[in-house]
């Protein structure tokens, strides 16, 4: 927030996407407006609106998977709606991942010699890419090889077997809190993209990416 404070608050990530109608449409915007509070601002501001969007993105989510062959319990507009979210929250992420600004060589150079002599523990919220690329540039994340460990190898996805500790190894963990448009699901297995197939407008959207409050991370 010090290097720009302006540009990475969540009500600017929010507005820059839903200005965008190729981002988000009107029948998006008239899916997502419908969860807001009665008198609410045209468009989702804030954690408290955001996690309004998750609980009702949660609960069709969970409704879509309950079926019968006479019957559904969501109308056309619900079995929509978990879409019209996820591609917005995916798309507002991005805003965070890819921002002109970067870290300052006094703030990063030490912190990436501590890591490296500590091995400790990071764990990001919605400023991730700041620290994620100049952590894989200087070789603090390289697969399995790395000081700094998320549990994702280029070849298999994600494994919690990829974060045990073998053959002595004092590795340090990487957690991003929040999620990343980097991951994405295929086959049941969870996968990262490398940084150049991120993009906004992707059909590739993640489903792990939560602007709210970690309570809702469960419900992934």
């Amino acid at each position: 927030m010090a290097i720009n404070p302006d540009y990475f608050r969540l009500d600017e990530a929010i507005k820059s996407v839903w200005e965008d109608e190729e981002l988000v449409d009107a029948a998006a915007k008239q899916l997502i407006c419908s969860c807001l509070p009665e008198g609410a601002s045209e468009y989702p501001r804030g954690e408290e609106d955001m996690d309004r969007l998750q609980l009702a993105l949660a609960s069709c989510e969970f409704l879509n998977n309950i079926q019968t062959e006479q019957f559904h319990w969501l109308t056309a507009h619900g079995k929509s709606f978990p879409n019209a979210v996820r591609s917005f929250i995916y798309n507002a992420s991005i805003h965070f991942h890819n921002p002109d600004d970067k870290l300052p060589e006094s703030f990063i150079t030490p912190l990436i010699e501590f890591v490296s002599k500590t091995k400790s523990h990071v764990a990001t919220l919605n400023y991730d890419n700041l620290l994620y690329r100049p952590f894989i540039d200087n070789n603090l994340l390289s697969g399995y090889d790395g000081i700094l460990v998320d549990g994702f190898l280029s070849s298999s996805g994600f494994d919690e077997d990829n974060l045990v500790r073998k053959y002595s190894r004092r590795f340090g963990y990487y957690l991003h809190l929040h999620g990343s448009p980097l991951y994405v699901n295929r086959n049941e297995k969870v996968y990262k993209l490398s940084q150049c197939d991120v993009s906004q407008g992707s059909d590739l959207l993640s489903s792990h990416i939560v602007l709210t409050h970690v309570e809702h991370k469960k419900r992934l």
